[in-house]
């Protein structure tokens, strides 16, 4: 290579450096300008954000829920509420049911959600076998909803089998309340009998009452705190293994469901004379209470009757009796016993219900001797009458 050739390299090599160094010199500008662009683009996202929470609160303020009166959201909060029987088979206790829910949308809801006592009156505590009792309904969420309710509707299933201490705290703090309570669903245990029968209710109005298991009677002969409940009107009680007695201020009863095997107390339906609708499931019934009766018994209330051995129409009048329900496995007896009843009585019957499987002829006939009957119904399968 001679000299001009080698000169000529070294200029190259030079103009190359000088190209590579503005080349950096570019990308770090560049860099920086991206950088600058990027924290500015952070700046008007960030902007753009805080602008859109403050549109949103501003629409809020315009928006029709908060036109509407407190009484009306909160007559829309209750149809949230969950039923009673499907809380009852819940395995856990969820916050983020209503009314709970109801808490944590707004400001506005809550204050509405808190200050609506009825939203927080149900209580259904269940104790089913497997569950954990820790988890079904905490004591410190219990102590709230109590304290932010008025009067209480107590829905609480017991269970024998399991552990009982669980079931007694909880149950005996209800019982502390006792004196607010409007209505009760219970499932009874032996554990919980003592502090059931202790309490006083000057506001219970509806009762329905079963026992946990056979063994849950064991030793009962009677329950008697319902038996100074001044406002109770409403009674079911099952009796599926054994009967025990329960005293009830029968005089003022409207409603009154009784369903098991054994003796029926009759006394119900003597004394019985505001009844409006009465639910009477009894078999095996071992003792012939009806032939004690001298004179038939009046019932002036009954609109509603439902009766499982229909020999009872026979001891009944009833003049303002419009619905009656029998067990259709007594066909010849439904036939000999309606017409007499209904003839007696001088009532308006407008419906008629049968229970189980009745054929053709049978149902015809009833019609042809019940002529004032409008409207008839079969159940094919029995179920407890139960309002839970």
């Amino acid at each position: 290579m001679d000299a001009s050739e080698s000169g000529a390299f070294g200029l190259r090599y030079i103009h190359v450096q000088i190209h590579g160094l503005q080349i950096d010199l570019r990308l770090v500008d560049l860099g920086a300008e991206i950088a600058a662009l990027q924290r500015q683009l952070e700046q008007l996202t960030e902007e753009r954000q805080s602008l859109i929470r403050l549109r949103a609160q501003n629409n809020a303020v315009f928006s029709p829920l908060r036109r509407i009166p407190p009484e009306v959201l909160a007559e829309i909060f209750t149809w949230t509420l969950p039923l009673a029987r499907n809380s009852s088979l819940r395995r856990r206790f969820f916050s983020h049911d209503s009314p709970w829910l109801l808490t944590h949308i707004s400001r506005l809801w809550r204050a509405v959600a808190i200050s609506t006592p009825s939203l927080w009156s149900l209580l259904t505590i269940s104790y089913q076998r497997g569950m954990d009792p820790a988890g079904l309904y905490p004591l410190p969420m219990l102590e709230t909803q109590i304290s932010r309710a008025q009067k209480l509707k107590i829905h609480f299933y017991g269970e024998e089998t399991t552990d009982p201490e669980p079931q007694l705290e909880v149950f005996r703090y209800l019982a502390l309340h006792s004196s607010r309570w409007e209505e009760l669903v219970v499932l009874l245990t032996s554990s919980l009998l003592p502090v059931l029968n202790a309490i006083h209710l000057p506001l219970l109005r509806r009762l329905f009452i079963e026992w946990s298991g056979e063994i849950s009677q064991a030793d009962v002969d009677s329950l008697h705190c319902f038996e100074q409940a001044p406002t109770l009107v409403d009674v079911t009680t099952i009796n599926e293994f054994r009967w025990v007695s329960l005293r009830l201020p029968v005089h003022q009863l409207t409603h009154y469901r009784v369903d098991g095997a054994g003796e029926f107390p009759g006394s119900v339906l003597v004394l019985g004379a505001n009844l409006v609708e009465v639910h009477i499931h009894v078999t095996d019934n071992s003792e012939p209470w009806l032939a004690d009766v001298d004179e038939r018994i009046h019932l002036p209330c009954l609109r509603r009757l439902y009766v499982y051995d229909t020999e009872i129409l026979d001891f009944l009048v009833a003049p303002t009796l419009e619905e009656i329900s029998l067990w259709s496995d007594m066909e010849q007896e439904i036939q000999s016993r309606v017409r007499p009843f209904v003839e007696r009585s001088a009532c308006t019957l407008r419906r008629l219900c049968l229970v189980g499987y009745v054929d053709a002829v049978t149902i015809t006939n009833i019609l042809n001797d019940t002529t004032s009957v409008v409207e008839l119904a079969i159940d094919f399968e029995y179920t407890h009458d139960v309002w839970t």
